[in-house]
C-alpha cells in the first residue's frame, strides 16, 4: 500500500496537470503555432464548457463522499443491467454525426463503392465481418435515391460494428474491475477508469476498424489477471486465441503478443522469484523483435510503409519524421488531451519499481503499454493529426488498464487515497467529454479543421474530400435526398461558408469541393496534367506528373495518371515502373489493373495481358470496359474466334456499347463482308464520336466506302 505522503503528493501532482489541462483550453491556440489539441473550447458551445467546468469542480467531492452509497446503487445485478441500458442508449443518442474522423468516408467507400470489397490483409478479419453486415443491411431500399442507398447501409454497417465493440468493451470493463476487487466502492472506481479515459472517442459509432482494438484489449486484459490469478492449460490457450484472433481480425493487435509471452513464461517459471526475469527479458526481446518486423514490412510493402513513420520524413512531409519537432508535439498533445493522467501513472509505477517482479499484472499492463504507445508513436497520421486522433487514442487503453491495476495500493479509509480515486475517476470520465462535442457534431468539427487546415494546408485535399462526403451522407440520411437534383450538374456551387448555419448539408458538402480548387496546393496541379493530356501537349503533362510524384510520392493518383500518359506516349519501360509503383500503393483501383494489361497489350505481350485482364476482371466482375478490354486482346492476339463470341454476349447484354462493333467490323471486314463492316464501323462511330480509335475508324470507313463505289 501506498503511504500517505505518497498519496498525497499523486493528488496534488493530478490536480496541476487537470488545471493546466484546463488553463491550456482557456488560452486556446495563443500558446504556440502548432496547438490543435488546445483550441476545442474555441469551436463547441459555451455553455458546454461552463458545464463540463462545473461537473468538473462538483463531481470530485460528490464521489469522495458519497462513494459508498453510489457504489452500492450501481453494483447490484439490477441497477448494472439498468446502467448498461442507459449507457447504451446514450452511446446510440450521441453517435458521430459526420464520418470526417480517421478517413470514414473512405471506409464507407471501401465497402460500398465497390463492386467486390477487397480484403487487405493487415484488416482482413474486420472488413470481412462489416462486410457480412453491409450485405445484410443493403437488401433494404433506405431511401429514394438508390445510388445512394449503399452508401448509407455501409456507414450503418460500420457503425454497428463500432456498437458491437462498444457493448463488448462494455461488459469486459465491468467483469474486469469485478476481477480486480471485492471491494463495491473500489470496483465502481476502476470500472469508471477503465471503460472510460481515452478510448472513449470510439464508443460513438466510429466508421473505422479501431473500435475493435479497444474490445479485444480490454478482454485480453480480463484473462492476463484470471491467468496471472490461476493458472491454467485452458486460460493460457484462451489467452493466445484472443491475440491471433484479434491479430487476424487487425494486424497491429500483435501488439498484445509481448505481453502473451511475458505471461505465458511467467507462468512456467511461476515458482522461481530469481526467474521472474527471464519471461520480462522474452517479452522485452519479442517486442523489439516485432518493431523491426514491422519495419521490414514496410520497407518490401509500400501500401503498408504509407501507415508508418520513418527517421525522415516522406514528401511533401518533410518536417514530418518519427523524431521531428512537429510529430513529437503531436504525440505529447495526444497525450495531454486524451490521458492527463499519465503523470500519475509515471509516478505511481515508478514508485513500484521495487517489488515489479512479484506483480504479475503490473508488469503485463506495463508490457502492454510499451507496445501499444509505440504503435502510437510509429502509426502515420496520413489524413492529419486532428482526424486520426480517434484512431489513435485506442492504443492508449492499456494506460486505463495500468491505472487501474496501479489504484489497488491506495487505501479508501484514508482521506486523501478517497480524494485521489474519486479525482482521477472523474477526470477519466469528464476529460474526453471536454471535447467531445467537436468529434460529435460536424459543424464543430467543420470550423475546428479549417484553422488547423489553414496551418497545415498540405491535408486540406483529403480534409474537403472527408467533410463533403460527410455533410452529403449526412444529408440523404437525413431523408431529404429527394431534394436530389436528377443531375448533378444542376447543382449551382457558391463562395459560401461551409460552416454556416443557415445553408444546408448539401450546399455545405458543395462548399468543401469547392475549397479543393482554391486550398488544396496539388489539385489545381493534377487537374492542369489532366487537361495538358486532354489537349495533346503530353510532354508538358509529363514534366508536370514527374514533379507531383516526386513531391509526394505516396500518392496514387498522380502514378496513375502518369501511367497513362506514358502508355500513351509509348514509354513502355518507364510506364512499367509507373504501373508496378502504383499498384503497391493502390493494388485494387481499377485504372491501375487497367493500365497493367494494357500496357502488356500495347507491348504485345498478350499471355500476360489476359492474365492481368481476368485478374481485374475478378476484382469487378461484370465491368462492360474491362470486359470490352479483354475482347480487344483475343482480337490482337490473332483469337478472333474469341473476341466475336465475347462482342456478340455484350451486345446482348447492352446495344450501346461502342467496342463490340468495333470488333464485329474487324471480323465482317476480314472474311470480306464489307457492307457489314461499314454498318459497323458507323454504329461504332455514332456511339464513340470522342474515342482516340475514331479518326482511325473514319479513315478505314471511308476506304470500304470508296471500295464499294468503285465496284
Amino acid at each position: 500500500m501506498l503511504s500517505d505522503s505518497q498519496i498525497k503528493k499523486a493528488l496534488y501532482l493530478h490536480v496541476g496537470v487537470i488545471v493546466a489541462f484546463v488553463v491550456g483550453r482557456l488560452w486556446g491556440g495563443d500558446l504556440f503555432h502548432n496547438s490543435w489539441s488546445f483550441i476545442h473550447w474555441q469551436h463547441q458551445p459555451v455553455w458546454y464548457s461552463i458545464l463540463w467546468l462545473g461537473l468538473l469542480v462538483a463531481l470530485t467531492p460528490v464521489l469522495a463522499m458519497y462513494l459508498d452509497r453510489i457504489a452500492r446503487l450501481l453494483t447490484t445485478r439490477l441497477a448494472i443491467v439498468i446502467a448498461a441500458a442507459v449507457l447504451l442508449l446514450l452511446l446510440i443518442l450521441f453517435q458521430f454525426d459526420s464520418i470526417v474522423y480517421g478517413g470514414g468516408n473512405l471506409r464507407v467507400a471501401q465497402i460500398s463503392q465497390a463492386p467486390k470489397i477487397i480484403l487487405r490483409w493487415f484488416e482482413y478479419g474486420i472488413v470481412m465481418l462489416v462486410s457480412w453486415v453491409y450485405y445484410a443491411f443493403s437488401f433494404f431500399d433506405w431511401h429514394d435515391v438508390a445510388a445512394t442507398s449503399g452508401n448509407i447501409a455501409g456507414t450503418y454497417a460500420w457503425k454497428t460494428f463500432a456498437f458491437i465493440c462498444s457493448l463488448a468493451s462494455l461488459v469486459g470493463s465491468i467483469k474486469l474491475a469485478r476481477e480486480l476487487t471485492g471491494d463495491s466502492a473500489r470496483r465502481f472506481l476502476m470500472f469508471v477508469i477503465l471503460f472510460f479515459g481515452p478510448q472513449s472517442l470510439l464508443y460513438f459509432g466510429f466508421v473505422g476498424v479501431e473500435p475493435v482494438v479497444v474490445a479485444i484489449t480490454i478482454w485480453f486484459s480480463l484473462l492476463v489477471v484470471r491467468l496471472n490469478r490461476e493458472f491454467s492449460t485452458n486460460r493460457l490457450l484462451a489467452l493466445w486465441l484472443v491475440v491471433m484472433a484479434g491479430g487476424f481480425l487487425h494486424f497491429w493487435l500483435f501488439y498484445l503478443i509481448p505481453a502473451t509471452v511475458f505471461v505465458a513464461l511467467r507462468q512456467t517459471f511461476r515458482q522461481g522469484y530469481k526467474r521472474a526475469h527471464l519471461p520480462l527479458a522474452a517479452g522485452l526481446l519479442t517486442y523489439v523483435v516485432l518493431l523491426v518486423l514491422v519495419y521490414l514490412r514496410g520497407l518490401h510493402d509500400l501500401e503498408f510503409s504509407g501507415h508508418l513513420l520513418f527517421l525522415s520524413g516522406k514528401s511533401p512531409f518533410g518536417d514530418y519524421a518519427l523524431f521531428s519537432a512537429r510529430h513529437i508535439g503531436d504525440i505529447l498533445q495526444v497525450f495531454f488531451l486524451a490521458f492527463p493522467a499519465l503523470v500519475v501513472v509515471k509516478y505511481l509505477f515508478f514508485g513500484k519499481l521495487r517489488t515489479l517482479p512479484t506483480d504479475d499484472n503490473i508488469v503485463t499492463a506495463g508490457l502492454m503499454v510499451l507496445a501499444g504507445n509505440t504503435v502510437l508513436v510509429i502509426l502515420n497520421p496520413v489524413h492529419g493529426i486532428i482526424l486520426d486522433l480517434p484512431r489513435l487514442v485506442a492504443y492508449l487503453t492499456p494506460l486505463a488498464f495500468l491505472l487501474a491495476l496501479l489504484t489497488r495500493d491506495v487505501k479508501t479509509d484514508n482521506p486523501n487515497g478517497r480524494r485521489l480515486l474519486a479525482f482521477l475517476a472523474a477526470t477519466s470520465l469528464l476529460v474526453p467529454l471536454s471535447y467531445l462535442p467537436v468529434y460529435l457534431k460536424i459543424n464543430h468539427a467543420d470550423t475546428y479543421a479549417a484553422e488547423y487546415f489553414d496551418k497545415h494546408e498540405f491535408y486540406y485535399r483529403d480534409g474537403c474530400l472527408a467533410f463533403r462526403d460527410a455533410y452529403f451522407y449526412k444529408h440523404v440520411a437525413s431523408g431529404r435526398d429527394d431534394e436530389l437534383p436528377l443531375d448533378l450538374e444542376q447543382i449551382k456551387y457558391g463562395d459560401f461558408d461551409s460552416a454556416d448555419p443557415t445553408k444546408s448539408d448539401l450546399e455545405k458538402a458543395n462548399a468543401w469541393e469547392w475549397k479543393l480548387p482554391t486550398k488544396a496546393p496539388d489539385y489545381l496541379n493534377f487537374r492542369g496534367a489532366d487537361d495538358l493530356i486532354s489537349a495533346g501537349r503530353l510532354q508538358e503533362a509529363l514534366e508536370l506528373l514527374n514533379h507531383m510524384k516526386a513531391q509526394n510520392p505516396y500518392r496514387s493518383d498522380v502514378r496513375t495518371l502518369l501511367s497513362s500518359l506514358l502508355i500513351r506516349m509509348e514509354r513502355f519501360d518507364m510506364a512499367r515502373i509507373a504501373i508496378d509503383s502504383a499498384l503497391m500503393l493502390d493494388p485494387y483501383r481499377k485504372e491501375n489493373l487497367r493500365n497493367d494489361y494494357i500496357c502488356y497489350r500495347d507491348t504485345r505481350d498478350y499471355y500476360r495481358a489476359i492474365k492481368a485482364a481476368n485478374r481485374a476482371a475478378e476484382y469487378f466482375p461484370g465491368d462492360d470496359l474491362i470486359t470490352s478490354d479483354i475482347m480487344i486482346i483475343h482480337h490482337r492476339s490473332g483469337n478472333r474466334q474469341a473476341a466475336e463470341s465475347m462482342a456478340r454476349s455484350l451486345l446482348e447484354a447492352d446495344s450501346s456499347l461502342p467496342y463490340p462493333y468495333l470488333i464485329l467490323g474487324f471480323t465482317a471486314e476480314a472474311r470480306g463482308s464489307d457492307e457489314l463492316a461499314i454498318m459497323r464501323y458507323e454504329k461504332f462511330v455514332s456511339l464513340a464520336p470522342e474515342y482516340a480509335e475514331t479518326p482511325q475508324i473514319r479513315k478505314r470507313l471511308n476506304d470500304l466506302v470508296l471500295k464499294r463505289m468503285e465496284k
